[in-house]
């Protein structure tokens, strides 16, 4: 029975070093995108990835996402939109 336990724990740690990987590497993925537009592109300038589909744009953000729970009021639900 103490076998199965450790096989089942060793199981759970890889799960979880895979599953930080992941989180990692998109978190590392985001941030050289954002380093990459931030260097290249002139404000509002706008590059295709897929024509027609998905294009990079370098804007300002208005409202920063950290005040975005304060936004609740009448007819807002706090919700985030994100479309093109």
């Amino acid at each position: 029975m103490a076998k199965a336990t450790k096989e089942n724990l060793a199981k759970a740690v890889q799960r979880f070093y895979f599953l930080v990987s992941i989180v990692l590497g998109v978190i590392a993925l985001d941030q050289g995108t954002k380093l990459l537009v931030m260097n290249t592109f002139a404000l509002y300038e706008i590059k295709p990835v897929v024509p027609g589909f998905f294009n990079l744009t370098c804007i300002i953000p208005v409202l920063p996402l950290a005040c975005w729970p304060m936004c609740k009021g009448p007819g807002n639900n706090g919700s985030l939109l994100v479309s093109q």
